[in-house]
């Protein structure tokens, strides 16, 4: 054996000496540190690291059934070979019930090599140990896995969350957001009906597939339920989270899933939750599921987050107060959400939606439409930016350039906005002039629509009214600008971005009512 590092517990200089030379003689390649004192022994233990340890039973300050509790904290401390002058078998039994591999009395021990094979013995014997112990820790973390992991999916299962919650080791990062996702697939129970259950374990290893390729290294991903799944993705934003769900769900719409001959649709419908890592709970993974189910009600193969939720639960409230105009249980809502809302969030969806409210009916009064398609503005304007109730307030504030998938949350609002007027009770062509207020005059959608549809006037009314209560207004990242300057960038892009007739009655607008 080369490279063997000993300490040498002995406060006799002498002894120190010989005991050494016992050990070198027998093997060349031994290198021993000598220590007189228990405190020192334990000094030399904590700090650095050693084979084997060769204890003289009675120091200065402390005897060796006193040492041996202390030298061996954990299973990873080096045996300790006990030497001793006196062959008191009381000597003998205290060392070894203590810890003690092993007793040589000293005289043995400065005679021939017997002093290196008791402590080469005590070697193997250690390396022996460490080796099973190892060798059940490796056994016992399979079976760990093996219970943790479900057997269909091969991704972790329920058990492995309730696990991770209970030792709070979901994340190491304390200090950042992290996002839960849930998933659902969308009438998976009609696939079992119609193929088989045999074909449904198909489709759940598909999808299980797609969900190991999609997930990073830090990512929990388990089968939740019969067929739902959950993924927690640390240091996410929101905004990174709904965008990685959107790609997800994407790459499982796309599956070539078939059963014969016939193709077999396999969709999946999404909750997101973004939270600081500090209030993860199992509670979040309710909310998730909440979103999910949101996401069903709402037609299914789509991404919600808990912020929809919130508004959901704030619109049931309004519901119960009894309100039926759509303004009012606007603001109903908004009341019910105060506390939820950033300063950002309310300026969009209260004061900037007033002026564009009240712009766009003065549109719509210089364009000489009637009192029917003046209300439908009105309450399109307040309306508008409904869909920015589901944007962050660090996104709406932000005043740098947006990453990619702020972009993409940002780009869902008109969208978003119009599906939740219409369940505040607005009608279908009000619930257009919001969907389609982002659509350019000459066709480049920011909204996916019908080929060939012209875009409603109320929209065309609407975007020019947003855009100048924008531009004249203070926002994070940009000054507001003047009227007049207002006026010539909308002329500038009108038969582009903007319709040239409502550009044209924006002057006529602005004069309207003013003495």
């Amino acid at each position: 054996m080369y490279g063997v590092k000993i300490l040498l517990v002995e406060d006799d200089h002498g002894h120190q000496h010989l005991l050494s030379r016992a050990l070198k003689s027998a093997q060349r390649k031994v290198e021993v540190e000598t220590v007189a004192t228990g405190q020192e022994a334990l000094h030399a233990i904590q700090n650095r690291l050693f084979d084997c340890v060769l204890l003289d039973f009675n120091l200065p300050d402390l005897c060796a059934d006193e040492l041996l509790p202390a030298l061996a904290k954990d299973v990873h401390s080096p045996p300790v070979v006990v030497i001793s002058s006196s062959r008191d078998q009381d000597t003998v039994i205290k060392s070894m019930r203590h810890g003690s591999v092993d007793f040589l009395p000293k005289m043995e021990a400065l005679d021939g090599d017997k002093l290196w094979r008791c402590v080469d013995a005590a070697l193997g014997a250690h390396r022996r140990i460490q080796a099973d112990r190892r060798k059940t820790e490796r056994r016992v973390e399979q079976l760990v896995r093996r219970a943790e992991q479900d057997p269909l999916t091969r991704l972790s299962n329920r058990r492995c969350l309730v696990r991770l919650f209970e030792k709070c080791r979901v994340t190491r990062d304390r200090r950042g957001c992290v996002s839960v996702i849930m998933l659902d697939l969308d009438c998976f129970k009609g696939i079992n009906d119609r193929h088989g259950h045999d074909y449904g374990d198909r489709v759940l290893r598909a999808v299980a597939d797609v969900l190991r390729d999609c997930a990073g290294a830090e990512d929990v991903t388990c089968r939740y339920g019969g067929d739902e799944f959950v993924i927690i993705r640390p240091a996410t934003s929101l905004a990174a989270a709904v965008y990685w769900a959107e790609a997800l769900r994407e790459k499982v719409a796309g599956l070539e899933s078939r059963f014969g001959d016939q193709h077999v649709p396999v969709t999946v419908s999404i909750g997101v939750v973004n939270c600081a890592t500090a209030l993860l709970t199992p509670e979040t993974i309710a909310n998730a599921d909440q979103a999910m189910y949101l996401a069903k009600q709402q037609g299914r193969n789509r991404v919600c987050t808990w912020e929809g939720v919130v508004f959901a639960k704030a619109l049931e409230e309004a519901a119960v107060v009894g309100e039926r105009s759509a303004a009012r249980r606007l603001q109903a809502v908004l009341e019910c959400s105060s506390i939820t809302l950033g300063p950002a969030q309310q300026d969009h969806l209260i004061t900037h939606a007033k002026y564009v409210s009240e712009m766009s009916v003065r549109l719509g009064r210089a364009l000489e439409l009637d009192a029917e398609k003046l209300e439908r503005l009105r309450i399109a304007g307040l309306c508008h930016d409904l869909g920015k109730f589901l944007i962050p307030d660090s996104v709406l504030a932000k005043p740098a350039p947006l990453l990619p998938e702020e972009t993409h949350l940002f780009s869902r609002h008109a969208e978003d906005g119009a599906e939740m007027a219409a369940l505040l009770g607005v009608d279908h062509e009000t619930s257009d002039y919001i969907r389609y207020h982002h659509t350019w005059f000459n066709g480049q959608d920011s909204v996916p629509r019908t080929p060939g549809r012209n875009v409603p006037l109320g929209a065309r009314i609407l975007a020019v009214a947003d855009a100048f209560v924008a531009m004249t207004s203070e926002r994070p990242y940009q000054p507001a600008c003047s009227f007049s300057a207002a006026v010539t960038e909308l002329r500038r892009c009108q038969g582009t971005q903007f319709d040239p007739d409502v550009a044209d009655a924006l002057p006529h607008a602005l004069l309207a009512e003013v003495p």
